[in-house]
């Protein structure tokens, strides 16, 4: 939001349709991002207590069936332009955040066993 033509030039980026693009494209990143990252810190504290199968059909359904649900749609209606790409991607962000955060507040995660070879260590 505050510096992206800094951001651009680290990339010698200088056609003007490139720079229009990749600053609308900064702008959704920096919420998008942010979601994304909360979101699989989240991912990683299920993963650790032994949690891979929500994590794992979470980020199917918010990346495949979300964003390339609401991309087919932009589509049918004859409207997909990259910021309704963008914005398909900010919203499976967004919905994976808040699944991923649903899953680990119910708490289920922790009490799942982890089964470890005993020859391995």
């Amino acid at each position: 939001w505050f510096f992206p033509n800094a951001l651009l030039s680290l990339f010698d980026v200088q056609d003007e349709i490139v720079l229009t693009f990749g600053r609308d494209l900064l702008k959704f990143l920096a919420f998008s991002g942010i979601f994304l990252a909360v979101a699989l810190s989240y991912t990683g504290a299920l993963q650790g207590a032994g949690d891979t199968k929500k994590p794992m059909s979470i980020a199917f359904v918010t990346q495949i069936v979300i964003v390339l649900g609401l991309c087919e749609a932009f589509r049918l209606l004859g409207m997909l332009e990259a910021h309704h790409i963008w914005t398909a991607i900010l919203l499976g962000h967004a919905s994976r955040l808040l699944l991923t955060y649903g899953v680990y507040r119910r708490g289920r995660g922790i009490h799942i066993k982890v089964e470890l070879d005993s020859r391995h260590g």
